[in-house]
């Protein structure tokens, strides 16, 4: 994570904070999103070996997820999980994927972002496996409610800095 805090303060951005190992980084940039997250997958690819896929958000639009939820957010943050995917997910983004076809597992799709609510957790959830293999859970990151939460508290704090 240090590494990827420098990479990222080499590129020209400021506040760099990392949250735990996720691979999260919150920072404030004057250049437009698609730039930042373009300029940190060429960063990554030279610099690790591999292409990664980097999804960028604003504090705003983290704060307008949460607002977003349609689910309970009062329980087990294990059990609902965001995927942010790069930009606004269109129709055939679930693949022909049955957001209620899994019983008590619930699926959203709200712009850039897929809620997933998971009452038996994630592990070994039909609906997180076959969301894996559409194709937006292809181009999308995943994160549970409390790391959601965790990042969406700390970007604020970056842009009120």
């Amino acid at each position: 994570m240090s590494d990827l805090r420098r990479w990222c303060e080499e590129a020209g951005h400021r506040d760099v904070r990392t949250y735990v190992q996720s691979g999260n980084l919150v920072f404030r940039s004057g250049l437009p999103l698609a730039d930042v997250a373009g300029d940190l997958e060429a960063r990554l690819a030279q610099r690790c070996g591999f292409e990664v896929p980097v999804v960028v958000r604003t504090a705003d639009a983290w704060g307008a997820a949460m607002a977003r939820c349609p689910f309970d957010t009062s329980g087990d943050p294990t059990r609902l999980v965001v995927a942010f995917a790069p930009g606004p997910l269109g129709p055939d983004a679930l693949g022909g994927l049955d957001p209620d076809a899994d019983g008590a597992e619930r699926l959203h799709v709200e712009g850039g972002e897929v809620y997933l609510w998971l009452p038996d957790g994630q592990g070994r959830s039909p609906l997180a496996q076959a969301f894996a293999r559409t194709p937006a859970g292809k181009v999308a990151t995943a994160r549970n409610w409390r790391t959601v939460a965790q990042l969406a508290s700390l970007a604020a704090e970056v842009a009120a800095s």
